[in-house]
This record gives structure tokens, sequence and C-alpha cells, in this order.
């Protein structure tokens, strides 16, 4: 995953306009004012020939500022619209509005300053009104909300509130959607709210949070049995074209767009938050393992270790990943080997963080 600015960002513009193919060509022109950019379903840059690449997005963009200008249009591959909105002095100004694939309305809303302001209403595929989400400077609050029953749950933001939200990044349950399932209060949750892994018909209960009049107070992971002391998961539907300001670009391959890379990073970095370093580090790793068609992974080697210090806990931690996501050839999952190289270094602060990560399949086309 990388970040694309200043400079930099201008000389991949410039490449990318006069079409060298050896770089991946993320935007190019689109006519004399317009350039045309290309996304994957969660607003990450990609290659235009990217098989993940989803939406397409036509703006005019200031590449001095690394702003959009205007008015655009996000359009999927079939060349639908799906996002109209538009931008002043690179910020989000004025009306919004997203499109289901039938071509109604999915939610409207405005925005004042880079921020939405107002009500941000939802609509089912058919054009009923499923949720109002009120914006103020100081608060969010949800208003209403009507099931697929067509009954009001929720009035003038009070009553019980159960919603799916896609899970955002890798998932290693397996479950596309987290549920929320709680009581709402002058439009802020209150009481004790229960977290669901959501797949058609099927729910897991994942966590439990208690809030008093919008305030979060202590949540509990079952999963893991841990607390926690913030919110996990979002409460409303991530809008993830906000993403699209940022620049950041993704290789196209499954492990990158599917988040996985950015999971593995998270789940070997988080044993370390506590450890106490003698000196700074930063450094290279790399490893092989063999991974079942499930995913199971098995005989891990240690070609490039990390540094002496946290060499012992980091085998550890490698030994404790319980799911790769498997290989894939012929229209099949496969058995396979697998090769993970990153970088690993430390802040100021002494925290270390494993970045950088990149997964080679030694069978994989």
């Amino acid at each position: 995953m990388k970040v694309l600015s200043g400079i930099f960002f201008l000389m991949v513009f410039f490449l990318n306009t006069f079409g060298q193919d050896r770089n991946p060509v993320f935007f190019e022109k689109s006519g004399e004012n317009l350039v045309r950019f290309y996304f994957d379903s969660n607003y990450y840059l990609v290659d235009r020939d990217c098989e993940f690449k989803s939406i397409e997005r036509v703006a005019s963009f200031d590449p001095a500022s690394s702003r959009y200008i205007g008015s655009f249009t996000d359009f999927d591959l079939d060349g639908r619209p799906i996002l109209e909105g538009s931008y002043v002095d690179g910020k989000k100004s004025g009306y919004f509005k997203a499109y289901h694939p039938n071509r109604s309305i999915k939610w409207e809303t405005t925005f004042v300053d880079d921020r939405p302001q107002g009500n941000w209403n939802y609509y089912y595929p058919d054009g009923e009104l499923m949720m109002v989400v009120e914006f103020a400077s100081d608060y969010v609050k949800i208003k209403e909300f009507i099931d697929t029953r067509g009954r009001k749950v929720v009035d003038e933001g009070n009553g019980r509130f159960e919603f799916n939200v896609p899970f955002q990044g890798y998932n290693p349950y397996g479950y596309p959607f987290v549920k929320h399932k709680g009581k709402l209060r002058d439009g802020v949750p209150d009481g004790i709210w229960q977290i669901y892994y959501t797949a058609d018909k099927l729910s897991d209960l994942v966590a439990e949070e208690a809030y008093y009049r919008g305030v979060f107070k202590s949540g509990y992971d079952i999963i893991n049995e841990t607390e926690y002391s913030s919110p996990i998961f979002s409460l409303l539907p991530v809008e993830n074209f906000f993403r699209a300001e940022k620049f950041i670009s993704k290789a196209c391959n499954y492990d990158e767009i599917a988040g996985y890379n950015s999971y593995l990073s998270d789940f070997l970095t988080q044993p370390f938050n506590s450890f106490e370093l003698r000196s700074p580090i930063e450094d290279n790793f790399e490893y092989k393992i063999q991974v079942s068609k499930d995913g199971n992974p098995s005989k891990l080697e240690i070609i490039d270790d990390v540094p002496k210090e946290i060499s012992r806990p980091f085998r550890m931690v490698l030994n404790s990943v319980d799911r790769y996501i498997p290989s894939f050839a012929n229209g099949e999952y496969i058995e396979d080997e697998i090769t993970v190289k990153g970088k690993v270094s430390s802040d100021e602060s002494g925290k270390i963080q494993f970045h950088s990560l990149n997964i080679g399949r030694k069978n994989e086309p």
C-alpha cells in the first residue's frame, strides 16, 4: 500500500499521462480538463487494467496541490453513476448523492467545509426511506430508522436499533457483516449494546459495549476475552469515498485488495505494543510457510530474521498465525508455499511496527 503525494505524485502523473507501460496507470487524462481515476471497491487506487478495479472517477484535478476541483462523478464498470458531488478549494462542498445499481438514490447529504451538515438520508433500493442521521458541528444522531418490513423502529431518535454494516478489511472469521443491536435514546446509543458477526442467517455474538447517553463506557471482546476502551466498529454505514482524497494505491493482488497484508501487519505488531527496546531498530525480514488449500499454515522457515532482541517473540507470534489466504489456481484453492517479506522498525517512542509486507506464492499464476 502506497501514498502518492508531493513531487512523487507529480512524477507519477507525468509518467502515467505519457503511457510508460512499466508503471501502473492509476489515473490518466480524460479530455481537455478532466482526469480519470481508477479505484477498487474501497477507493484505493489500482492499475487501470487490474482485475479488482471497481470504480472510475472523472473529475477536474490540480496536480500541484493534489486536489479535486469542482464537480465529479464516480462510475461502476458498466458506466453507471454511483456517486456525484463537488469540491471547493479541495474540500467537499454542496449536495452529494449516491446511487443503487438500479439508479435509485442510495443516500443524499450536504457538505459544508468538508463536513456533512444537516440530515444524511439513506434509502432502500425501492426508493423508500431507510434512515435519517443528523450531523451537526458537535454531534451525530440517528433520528429515524425504518426496518425492511416498513416499521419505523426509531422515531425522533428513540427506539431499538439493529443494523448490518459491511465488515471493513480482512475478516479472519469469514463473516461479511457486523451487526449492532441496542437502544437509542435521543439519537445516541444508551445502555448495553451487542455486536455480532453475520452472514445470511448466521450470526455470532462477538462483543458487548456499554454506553451512557452516547458516551462509550466499556467494551468486552468475547472472542479474545479482553476489554477495550473505545468502539471498534462503526454504528453507521462506512462510506469509503472519503479515501479517494488520500490517493493511496494498492498492488493488483488479492492479499492487498482483501486487506490481508494490513491485517497481518497489525497481527505481527500488536504483541509488541508493550515491548521495551534497548536501541532503535530498522530491518527487513523474510519467511516461508506451507499453506494448505484451507489456509492452514505449517513448516515455518525464517529466511531473514529480525534483530536478535525481538527474534524469539517474533517466532512465537508467527507460530500463532492461524490462517493465511490460500493460493488459487485453475479455479480452485491449492496447497502452496508462501513467502512473506517485510520491514520492521521502531519510532521515536520505541514502538515497534511491522509494515511493507509482500506475499509471494510459489504455485499461483
